[in-house]
């Protein structure tokens, strides 16, 4: 059994990587819908809709061959729909793909350390679970 590498699963947005990405998550969580009667102890539930999201850090710094901090403020500003997607890009290994929106992002500039900054891309629709071709 191959495990995935932490340094090649990258997000990726419209085919580009994020420029300087130190760490990249995928989450997403289901609603559930709570049954209760005086029939019924305890309660019971039935599994409703989810949401779905994609986190990363990254270092700050402009790229023209890359998504940066640049094109995602851009893209933030105009509330872009992104085609986005999260893998190691070799062949047989899982990828996420869907289309999300940039809810937030933040900037910090510590005193002798790299300029970082991490973004939250907001899943919009189902999120699609394939391998990489």
């Amino acid at each position: 059994m191959a495990t995935y590498s932490g340094t090649t699963m990258r997000i990726k947005i419209g085919g580009k990587t994020i420029f300087h990405e130190t760490k990249a998550t995928f989450s997403t969580s289901r609603n559930f819908n709570e049954c209760a009667s005086k029939d019924i102890n305890g309660k019971e539930v039935l599994p409703g809709n989810y949401d779905w999201s994609l986190t990363c850090d990254n270092l700050i710094a402009n790229s023209s061959t890359q998504e940066d901090i640049s094109t995602l403020d851009v893209a933030y500003q105009a509330k872009t729909l992104l085609d986005i997607e999260f893998s190691t890009d070799v062949t047989a290994d899982v990828v996420y793909t869907g289309t999300a929106y940039i809810e937030s992002y933040n900037i910090d500039s510590v005193n002798e350390e790299c300029v970082s900054g991490s973004f939250s891309f907001k899943g919009s629709g189902d999120y699609t679970l394939g391998t990489v071709a």
